[in-house]
């Protein structure tokens, strides 16, 4: 016998705050910050999977306010399907992302 489990839903996430989150975390990448390697390899590993290298647990380690901004785009993706940053027309971003952290990926754009 099957047990259907009735869960909360995930807050509906709208594609501008979804584009919004990508902005930040964007700038976060590009920064120099501690946490910039981390949230850069967040945001490659969705742009180019198949060479993707983010931890899981690197969520717990930027600040809050940079996780959850990574848990809205998963939260949007979980609800959406597929997409990338292109949606929102960071493909230039990514590029560049791609160059700075020497991504082993897709070349730059």
């Amino acid at each position: 016998m099957t047990f259907i489990v009735q869960r909360p839903p995930i807050r509906a996430i709208q594609f501008e705050e979804a584009g919004e989150a990508l902005d930040r975390l964007i700038a976060a990448a590009q920064s120099d910050t501690g946490g910039a390697r981390r949230v850069a390899s967040f945001l490659l590993s969705w742009w180019d999977g198949d060479d993707g290298q983010w931890a899981m647990i690197d969520i717990a380690n930027v600040d809050a306010e940079i996780g959850e901004d990574i848990l809205i785009i998963i939260a949007y993706l979980a609800q959406t399907g597929v997409c990338y940053a292109d949606a929102w027309g960071r493909e230039k971003e990514m590029g560049e992302l791609i160059d700075k952290w020497n991504w082993k990926g897709r070349g730059g754009a």
